[in-house]
């Protein structure tokens, strides 16, 4: 009797333990894909930000560098004046997926 207690008592700690193992398990790759998701989430925006701000006729001319981690876009670089810098920080703000903008250009 005793040794069929024990026995189940194995396998119901077995058990809990196999449990545990694949909620853990899961929850790792559930980070990493979040991870991973965001890390070509801010490639896309960087890019998108970079393309935009190219674009756009008033900018041509400055140089301008754009870099993004967890939705917030970093531009740096020289601008010909400030309204150029604002138009720039204006003009990545409304692309999807920017939380914030840290503008950190230069005007000559």
């Amino acid at each position: 009797m005793n040794e069929l207690m024990n026995k189940k008592h194995q396998e119901m700690v077995m058990s809990r333990l196999t449990v545990s193992m694949l909620i853990a398990i899961i929850v790792t790759l559930l980070m990493i894909t979040g991870y991973l998701f965001a890390a070509d989430m801010d490639g896309q925006i960087a890019a998108a930000a970079a393309k935009t701000v190219a674009c756009k006729t008033r900018l041509k001319g400055d140089d301008i560098r754009v870099r993004c981690q967890d939705g917030v876009v970093a531009l740096t670089g020289t601008m010909a004046s400030a309204p150029h810098s604002l138009l720039a920080a204006e003009t990545v703000a409304d692309l999807p997926g920017v939380t914030r903008v840290a503008n950190r250009t230069i005007s000559e």
